[in-house]
């Protein structure tokens, strides 16, 4: 063999095969199949009016990279994310995991709006997660008692008293802490107001005695409680606190 064949044949395989490997590496896109939103367990996700939530979308291995998008019924809030891609393995097969992170503030105005989240990285494979449903709670009004019949009454009269909550999301929940009383129809709930009634029988010795309501809900830090002093009298006279003697 000359020196010039010998050239040739020893070149010509690394050329071929160089030249046949880089078309193929340039065209071995993977498109992502899925995009996963979190919080995962949440639906509707509950926020406080006011307050930050943190959603987060992540892709399964793709090449290339993803460029993920964010709506809330269908406006587009990417401006309020952040964005960054880590190797699927070791880097060396180009495959990337991209993630996404949100921060939302709670809003009343998006209340039963949805949050979501879109992925691509070819075009023509836009793939969606889930829809997040929101529910953004605030505060109703503090708790209110009224007295049926209005107060001071008689002794032994038959007294209805009734608590009220008005409006929040959702509407809170109530509790008495009244002696010797009995819940009437227990709690209900009006279109935007939370109401609960105790019954109790006027006697005696429950004159100047306290009945407290007190309400709870979840965007209050703390219960926030009222209280109705009881004003009972006796035949022509006040009854007197812890008395038992006075004629009626």
């Amino acid at each position: 063999m000359d020196q010039e064949s010998d050239f040739h044949w020893r070149f010509k395989p690394k050329c071929t095969i160089f030249s046949v490997w880089r078309p193929l590496f340039g065209s071995r896109n993977v498109p992502i199949t899925k995009v996963a939103i979190s919080p995962e367990d949440e639906n509707p996700v509950k926020i406080v009016k006011g307050n930050s939530k943190e959603f987060k979308c992540r892709t399964d291995a793709s090449r290339p990279s993803s460029t993920i998008q964010w709506y809330l019924s269908n406006k587009n809030i990417t401006n309020s994310s952040s964005h960054y891609n880590e190797c699927a393995t070791n880097c060396s097969d180009g495959k990337t995991i991209s993630y996404s992170q949100l921060i939302y503030k709670g809003n009343t105005d998006d209340i039963g709006k949805t949050i979501y989240c879109t992925a691509i990285n070819i075009e023509g494979y836009r793939v969606w997660s889930m829809n997040k449903t929101i529910d953004v709670l605030y505060s109703p009004s503090t708790p209110a008692i009224t007295q049926t019949p209005t107060g001071p009454v008689n002794a032994n009269t038959t007294i209805i008293l009734t608590c009220e909550i008005k409006g929040g999301n959702p509407l809170a929940n109530i509790t008495w802490q009244c002696n010797e009383s009995t819940p009437v129809d227990s709690t209900r709930t009006s279109a935007n107001s939370s109401i609960s009634l105790v019954q109790l029988i006027a006697r005696k010795w429950l004159n100047g005695t306290a009945c407290n309501c007190t309400g709870s809900h979840p965007a209050w830090t703390q219960h926030n409680s009222t209280s109705l002093v009881l004003d009972i009298r006796c035949k022509y006279m006040y009854c007197q606190k812890g008395t038992y003697t006075q004629a009626i």
